[in-house]
């Protein structure tokens, strides 16, 4: 502490167990946990479903036999798309079991812009499949009819699919957010008390 007259300024120094007892502090508090514990569960359960769809494309490469230059291109993206998902996953995995509140925010935001991209492809897709039902119909061979109502149905399926994922990505989202506001709420309460 440095004492002038008139003035007095007190001069604190950051010890090394501030982050540890910071630390503590997070682990101590049980609603912190129990978000933590549900974004942790959910985020591995995405991890593994992510590495198990990545096995899957791995194997369809290793036992296929590549011929057709376009269905390599097909696998390679779906590789990729499945090693891109693991590194996010773990990403969020990552920053969660960290308590970083930073991390967790660019988790949930780098979700919400997916989330709004595949919202938009979802209704692109939904159009474009009731306008080719609506053309089929309009030209009406049986056989072409068929394969259509076939396909539409197979492109709804897919799409309720794609509902549900990512219902379960705005419940990531949510508690994404929720746990780096109670660590940041916690944090600031832990240096208001030092």
């Amino acid at each position: 502490m440095h004492h002038e007259q008139g003035s007095e300024q007190v001069v604190t120094v950051a010890s090394p167990n501030k982050s540890v007892s910071q630390l503590l502090s997070l682990t101590e508090d049980s609603e912190i946990q129990r978000t933590r514990k549900i974004l942790l569960i959910m985020l591995g359960v995405c991890l593994g479903l992510t590495v198990i769809g990545a096995a899957g494309a791995i194997g369809l490469i290793a036992g296929h036999e590549l011929t057709n230059n376009s269905e390599y291109k097909t696998y390679r993206a779906s590789i990729v798309q499945s090693f891109s998902s693991i590194v996010f996953f773990g990403f969020g995995y990552l920053v969660t079991h960290r308590y970083s509140q930073i991390g967790l925010q660019v988790f949930a935001w780098i979700n919400i812009i997916e989330l709004v991209i595949v919202g938009v492809l979802l209704a692109f897709l939904a159009i474009f499949s009731l306008a080719f039902l609506t053309i089929t119909n309009s030209t009406y061979n049986y056989n072409n009819w068929d394969i259509m109502v076939r396909l539409s149905i197979f492109v709804y399926i897919i799409i309720v699919f794609v509902i549900a994922a990512c219902i379960v990505q705005i419940v990531i989202v949510k508690f994404a957010f929720k746990l780096a506001k109670l660590i940041e709420a916690r944090k600031s309460l832990f240096h208001q008390q030092i």
